[in-house]
């Protein structure tokens, strides 16, 4: 001990002062981590921005005479680009949805207007204090004094004196009368912009009051939630897609894709659950009036709560899913001649690793559709150029037509079997994490394989079904069937030494009774309950995306077979093709063996998938078409091996 005190004592103090030092250095280096987070966040949106600004004015460069219509979802970002492309000198129309109370100039005024109706605003009053162009509007003797702010009561008095007086201006001349005379004196403060949002500020209080009165507090609000239009003789129109509606442009921008949330849970207080329309209980009757209505619920707090929160929160969902993707078709739709739709880079993570696609915005949705399945992921930030990941129809169609070489104007030709694309209803029943491939997909079945032999087998054999419609006709040309393999499945590869013997064996199993039977239009006579037109996909991809979760999950479906009445979906059925000469004759053996290697519950997930997409639960049949050759070490002969397993639900 020294001076009375342990050793022990010493060395926990000494312990304490250390924990206290490195705590502060953590909160120190968390703290710049936030700042270099904030000032990386604004550089990519600075990013953002410009070249958003640079590509709407490359098209009006390359197209001048052609109408450009700029579509947002909301009036932030439209004020943001229609500023910077006036800093560019080009000038622009802005139809609808532009907000007024980014202006400095109508936000003084706003701020008046608060303190007319709440004379406690500290922020309202600081505004009246500190803006110069205060002086303008109020009197010596009304406006309030900075320096006087610290004296007791001081703010509350000065509130109530700009309170009574703007309230006195308002009774005797009007709301409008108000605004403009404030208005007027503010006009010498202010740039071309700025005066013209002052203007349509003036005329919208003239128009409020007409329509609905001289409340301070319902004009403030109207003002905020509300954009005007800014009309002018420019062929470059900004505005609002639920304002484009009804309206054409030649070229049609969107640059506001990445960021939108397909739903969001923000502004939600309500939700509501209505009864089920009469041809699916499943879907609301939006008709109906609803039979329950609750608080809105986190997705956290439904596995807590009774089943009906859950299906009011399923409702909702798909009621703000449906109503947002309509308005993404509204944008789209409003194109004649060319559609550019801009979306983010991918993310890069800190290791450097790019991070899996969050199918909440709009932005990833898109990629997820059209975005070529060995192009996924493709990075390449804003400052460094651009990446387009799908590109139809004439992109010289504006040069051609000048030259009077253009063909009429027509919609670009759909893809050929396009994806089956599921948002998903019950993003909670959505358990995958990040992108997840089936494993019929042949690039991604290697792993099936125990050699390059076995699986180039495979690859073929699937290649070749792929090119059956239906079987009643005929068996496939042996010499069509040869030149795909060749020409297509391996193009970038060598074709196995054993091409024909393999062709041999696939027009071996086209002969076999099962194969033929569930290749034959005449296997879906009188089945599914009613006749109808029959559609057949193969190698169909499938991507399925929930807006509550990010990733995606990419399948190919190999056959699917689709059953239309009026051109209505009315039940489907599922064949996948498994290429195994080891699969077990016995049936509860080839049960065991197809529960061991989990193929049940790969066709059930097809099953769902295309139940959900066509809406036809229940409707849809499942089954396994295992396959192979084998060839007689004797005779030399080929022999089919077929086994046909229906996958229960």
């Amino acid at each position: 001990t020294e001076f009375g005190i342990e050793a022990s004592d010493l060395l926990e103090l000494e312990s304490k002062r250390d924990a206290q030092a490195e705590e502060k250095d953590k909160d120190k280096k968390k703290k710049l981590r936030l700042e270099a987070d904030s000032l990386e966040r604004e550089l990519k949106k600075e990013l953002r921005y410009s070249y958003i600004t640079n590509r709407i004015e490359k098209l009006h460069r390359e197209k001048p005479e052609a109408s450009i219509g700029v579509l947002f979802r909301t009036g932030k970002q439209l004020a943001e680009i229609a500023g910077r492309l006036k800093a560019h000198g080009i000038e622009i129309s802005q139809e609808g949805g532009n907000p007024l109370a980014i202006a400095e100039s109508v936000r003084a005024i706003l701020a008046l207007l608060r303190i007319a109706e709440h004379p406690n605003d500290a922020a309202a009053l600081f505004r009246a204090a500190t803006l110069p162009e205060m002086a303008e509007i109020l009197p010596d003797d009304v406006r309030p004094n900075l320096e006087r702010s610290t004296e007791k009561g001081y703010l509350a008095r000065a509130g109530v004196n700009i309170s009574l007086h703007i309230r006195k201006r308002m009774m005797t001349g009007g709301l409008g009368a108000f605004v403009q005379e404030a208005a007027d004196k503010l006009l010498a403060h202010c740039d071309t912009s700025e005066r013209e949002k002052l203007h349509a500020f003036v005329n919208s209080a003239f128009l409020f009051e007409k329509q609905q009165g001289t409340r301070a507090d319902q004009f403030i609000h109207y003002t905020e939630v509300n954009g005007v239009s800014l009309p002018g003789d420019s062929n470059i129109h900004l505005s609002t897609i639920h304002a484009a509606k009804g309206l054409e442009y030649d070229i049609v921008v969107l640059p506001e894709l990445s960021g939108s949330e397909i739903v969001s849970s923000k502004a939600k207080s309500l939700m509501y659950k209505r009864p089920g329309s009469s041809h699916d209980p499943a879907i609301p009757d939006v008709t109906a009036a609803p039979d329950m209505v609750f608080r809105y619920a986190d997705q956290g707090e439904l596995p807590l709560l009774p089943q009906d929160f859950f299906t009011a929160y399923k409702q909702s969902w798909r009621s703000d899913t449906n109503g947002s993707l309509n308005l993404l078709y509204v944008a789209m739709t409003r194109a004649r001649r060319e559609l550019v739709m801009i979306i983010d880079p991918v993310k890069v993570e800190n290791d450097g690793n790019l991070k899996e696609s969050d199918a909440s915005d709009f932005g990833n949705l898109l990629r997820t559709q059209l975005e070529p399945l060995d192009q996924c992921g493709s990075y390449l930030p804003f400052d460094t150029g651009e990446l387009i990941i799908y590109q139809d129809g004439d992109p010289d169609w504006y040069a051609n037509e000048k030259s009077g070489s253009a063909p009429a104007a027509q919609l670009p030709a759909p893809l050929a079997d396009p994806p089956l694309v599921s948002v998903r209803e019950n993003p909670i029943d959505f358990t995958s994490a990040g992108e997840t491939r089936a494993p019929s997909d042949h690039g991604f079945q290697r792993q099936w394989f125990p050699s390059r032999q076995l699986f180039d087998r495979g690859t073929a054999i699937h290649a070749c079904f792929e090119q059956i419609e239906w079987l009643d006709g005929g068996i496939p040309d042996r010499e069509a069937l040869r030149k795909n393999l060749v020409e297509n499945t391996f193009r970038d590869r060598k074709a196995p030494l054993c091409l024909d013997e393999l062709l041999d064996g696939f027009m071996k199993l086209c002969e076999d009774p099962a194969v033929k039977k569930v290749l034959s239009s005449s296997f879906y006579a009188g089945s599914g309950g009613a006749a109808g037109e029959l559609q057949v996909y193969r190698e169909r991809p499938y991507i399925a995306v929930s807006p509550a979760k990010p990733g995606r999950e990419l399948g190919i479906i190999d056959r699917l077979v689709v059953r239309r009445v009026n051109g209505k979906a009315v039940a489907a059925d599922i064949i996948d093709y498994k290429t195994n000469s080891s699969v077990p004759e016995d049936p509860d053996k080839l049960r065991a063996f197809v529960e061991k290697e989990h193929y049940d519950e790969q066709l059930n997930k097809y099953r769902r998938e295309v139940e959900e997409m066509y809406n036809i639960r229940g409707k849809v049949t499942a089954r396994l078409l295992f396959t192979d050759c084998q060839k007689d070490k004797t005779t030399g002969e080929i022999k089919p091996i077929v086994r046909l397993f229906d996958v229960q639900p």
